[in-house]
């Protein structure tokens, strides 16, 4: 515990409890998504991904629940990603032909 001043008093502050500040959801659903479109999410086991992201299993499953948990969040995020650039590609001014030609 570390002691915070507190106006003429002295507290203690409690450690701060659960998965580590460095988690990072974005980065563990960027690395299961590349992971997925290469080999397949089949292929991969999420001891795999929890090694390649440097990440505990037990973090995993805290975040997403269960493997099915983070596998919805990898097709979530890349329908997302894939949405947004369908976006993008509208706003072009160029017919629709070529837009699609653009996403493919």
């Amino acid at each position: 515990m570390n002691k915070i001043p507190d106006g003429n008093k002295v507290t203690a502050k409690k450690a701060n409890r659960g998965r580590p500040k460095t988690f990072d959801r974005n980065h563990i659903i960027d690395i299961a998504m590349m992971s997925y479109w290469k080999e397949g999410p089949i292929a991969v086991s999420i001891n795999e991904i929890c090694k390649r992201a440097g990440v505990s299993k037990p973090s995993v499953y805290r975040e997403f629940g269960s493997e099915d948990g983070l596998k919805r969040a990898a097709v979530s995020t890349y329908c997302d990603l894939l949405i947004a650039q369908f976006e993008r590609g509208m706003d072009l001014e160029s017919n629709f032909v070529q837009i699609l030609d653009s996403l493919i």
